[in-house]
């Protein structure tokens, strides 16, 4: 091949988009191990040296014929299974996108990379009059994390219309997620309970970030988890919670550990942290 030799010429191949998936076989008199090296570098998928048994030489061709095709049928499956998966994805995005979401009284900001996340935040009062608010988060990432979202989503508002304490809809879910899911997925949970009066607050931690809560004297209290995540045992102890009357201007925080565990851009090897979120809380009050 004057000008171009096997090596530049399966180079050229390889690089072009149009040709980079046809599998090429060297056939060459270089019989160095050398030869054989540069060309398998270059993309070969075979070397044979001259001199040439037809019948070795069709059987490699046969066999390299064969490997493609079943790649392409992998590669075929492979794409099917992304279009599916995204299909559900959007489905499952849909049915734990909540309109009855109550904003009042009530901030909160959820920035995540993927479409689905595991982490789920709902708000809504009870026909007597009471504020429920709760932070989820379920383990993993992505659409298995997110796939027990739905369900939470409607036992929360469906029990709230019907007056449920907060208390029996964390039951109910627990038992929901223990028997319906498999045992690597459970679910982080923060739980606010208001009074009508908006004075007296339970609050429930199982197995997620303290609670913050800024009191009215600038100081900080931080409530721990007594419970474990959601969906791991049959029985949970719904009476392991805090009460406290709420004060003029306190302010309750619930968070996952996204934030505190997050890497600060300029540091990479510091999290974010407890001490930096208050901060900045403590900046967004002013």
């Amino acid at each position: 091949m004057p000008g171009i030799d096997g090596y530049k010429t399966c180079r050229e191949l390889k690089k072009n988009p149009k040709t980079s998936h046809i599998p090429v076989i060297m056939v060459s008199a270089g019989s160095k191990v050398n030869d054989e090296l540069v060309g398998l570098e270059a993309g070969a998928i075979d070397y044979i040296t001259k001199p040439i048994s037809t019948a070795i030489l069709l059987a490699r061709v046969k066999s390299q014929l064969l490997l493609s095709s079943t790649m392409q049928a992998l590669e075929q499956a492979h794409n099917k299974i992304s279009q599916e998966r995204e299909g559900l994805e959007q489905i499952v995005f849909k049915m734990r996108s909540n309109s009855e979401f109550d904003h009042t009284n009530v901030r909160y900001s959820s920035k995540s990379a993927e479409v689905n996340s595991g982490d789920l935040v709902l708000s809504a009062f009870t026909p007597s009059g009471k504020q429920y608010a709760v932070v989820a988060n379920f383990t993993g990432h992505s659409l298995p994390a997110a796939i027990g979202s739905p369900l939470v989503n409607y036992i929360f508002y469906a029990r709230v219309k019907a007056d449920v304490s907060l208390a029996d809809i964390i039951i109910k879910i627990n038992s929901v997620l223990k028997n319906l899911l498999p045992t690597h997925i459970f679910m982080g949970v923060l739980a606010v309970e208001l009074s009508a009066n908006r004075q007296e607050v339970k609050l429930w931690n199982y197995g997620m970030e303290d609670i913050l809560i800024y009191n009215s004297d600038h100081s900080w209290s931080e409530l721990s988890s007594k419970n474990l995540a959601l969906g791991i045992l049959s029985d949970i102890d719904d009476a392991a919670h805090y009460e406290l009357i709420f004060q003029e201007m306190q302010a309750i925080y619930l968070l996952t550990d996204g934030i505190t565990e997050a890497f600060d851009c300029e540091n990479s090897t510091d999290m974010y942290g407890v001490a930096r979120l208050k901060e900045a809380l403590i900046e967004g009050k002013e």
